[in-house]
């Protein structure tokens, strides 16, 4: 009867709230009853997930989809991500968020911004096969990183060897492809990522990991590139091997697929005006990078860019990016939705914002994390401390990443804000990767280093033809 008496005089407390508010009480309060008088209910009563790569990503109350509706994942976001992952889209990795360890554990990240809090709750152990793989620094689930971590675990078939118990369960669901720098070292047998067949001849390692003549600013930049290549890893895994082994994988001067160009985008509700004006923005950042005139809060400007590529809007980038925006949930979209693309997002309060203004302010937002955060890099490499510095760089990163040269983008009226989702490919923002390659912009054709490459010298920009 103590605890009941306890019970009733707290739910009236709620209710006297609720009856007579303060400003924006009501979405407080309401939390409050529900955080206080769900928690076991939730979890045991009602659990929705998703359905394949989704299905460790769960809705634990029934309403979270009308939440999500409203804008409670951005404005409740404590609650709500580990709560309504399924609706608040907060599951799997993306390259909008990427926190990485330092030193030994470099290569050990969060994929999602909420892991930490996740972590302090338990989620490491009560929902480990989702956890473990996208919240390897919270979780302290990085099995080479740690010397503890590595006597307790190894698994090997001759000297081909998993150092993480949970290799397999990564494999299975493609991060050999998709974090392949951590993956194809430490998961070695679940990847099958060693050289076992003896009778598979071994490309002999150069003593130069660049080409010679005018190939020569094209590298290899992992030591195992040429054996990797030699057992197929080009074609096996070729958003990691192109990036890190061009020369060995022969793609010094390959020939880019083209985009589909806007005049051939459907009528699903862009016009035409906001294509253009999102291009364009782009367009006009990534000349300044490539000139030299872009300002960095590090200090002086942007180092020139060499072959900088000129972006292309494509129209199948921008229905999977349509996708996304019309479900009007605040939060990136699931990396298997958007396989090997880059995405940056943009809301504003005002729902009935003009779409080309919200196109504009987005693209600004996105650049000027260049003048007000500043990446301070001479060899401007995407690094760690880069990366992980406070504030955002990331919408900077992709918008002038040099190899993201496929543009995609929705704008959406929805009930709560104007929402802006731009999708790149190929995706950038990859960690220890050049943002671009510096030097003084193309004056040539043969200066891109594209079979398929024009140079527009009034740009410093490289057009794929």
């Amino acid at each position: 009867m103590q605890r009941l008496s306890s019970s009733l005089k707290w739910l009236v407390q709620i209710m006297a709230i609720l009856l007579h508010p303060a400003p924006m009480t009501y979405n407080i309060a309401f939390f409050v009853l529900l955080a206080a008088s769900s928690s076991v209910v939730t979890i045991k009563q009602f659990l929705k997930c998703g359905n394949g790569a989704e299905r460790n990503c769960c809705d634990r109350n029934e309403t979270c989809a009308y939440w999500a509706s409203i804008g409670e994942c951005t404005n409740n976001a404590d609650w709500m991500l580990p709560n309504c992952q399924l609706s608040c889209r907060s599951c799997g990795s993306n390259s909008g968020y990427l926190k990485c360890g330092k030193g030994a554990e470099r290569n050990c990240c969060d994929r999602n911004e909420t892991c930490a809090y996740w972590a302090s709750i338990g989620e490491c152990t009560n929902n480990a096969e989702w956890m473990l793989p996208n919240c390897q620094l919270s979780c302290r689930s990085c099995g080479s990183n740690s010397e503890v971590t590595t006597r307790e675990y190894l698994k090997c078939e001759g000297n081909c060897c998993d150092r993480n118990e949970t290799c397999a369960y990564w494999a299975s669901i493609g991060e050999c492809r998709n974090n392949a720098d951590w993956m194809l070292p430490n998961c070695q047998l679940s990847c099958q990522s060693c050289n076992t067949n003896s009778n598979k001849p071994s490309k002999p390692s150069s003593t130069s990991m660049c080409g010679t003549g005018r190939d020569s600013k094209c590298c290899d930049r992992e030591k195992s590139c040429a054996d990797w290549a030699s057992w197929g890893e080009c074609e096996n895994r070729p958003s990691f091997m192109l990036r890190k082994c061009k020369l060995s994988c022969n793609a010094c001067r390959p020939t880019l697929p083209k985009a589909s160009g806007l005049e051939r985008c459907r009528d699903n509700g862009m016009t035409r005006e906001v294509r253009q004006k999102l291009l364009d923005m782009h367009n006009k950042y990534r000349m300044m990078v490539a000139k030299g005139q872009a300002k960095d809060k590090a200090g002086g400007n942007a180092p020139m860019a060499a072959r900088m590529l000129k972006m292309e809007y494509d129209c199948d980038i921008e229905e999977n990016a349509m996708r996304h925006a019309v479900g009007c949930a605040w939060g990136h979209s699931a990396q298997h939705e958007r396989e090997n693309l880059g995405e940056n997002l943009y809301y504003s309060t005002n729902p009935r914002m003009n779409h080309v203004k919200a196109a504009e302010d987005a693209c600004k937002l996105w650049f000027d994390e260049l003048a007000t955060r500043g990446v301070g890099q001479e060899d401007n490499i995407l690094t760690d401390e880069v990366w992980n510095k406070p504030g955002q760089i990331g919408h900077y990163t992709q918008m002038v990443w040099q190899d993201s040269y496929k543009l995609g983008c929705y704008v959406n009226s929805c009930p709560s804000m104007t929402y802006v989702v731009c999708q790149y490919g190929p995706q950038g923002n990859w960690i220890d990767d050049p943002i671009y390659e510096t030097g003084s912009p193309c004056t040539t054709d043969d200066d891109c280093m594209c079979s398929n490459c024009k140079c527009s010298r009034s740009e410093g920009l490289c057009i794929v033809q």
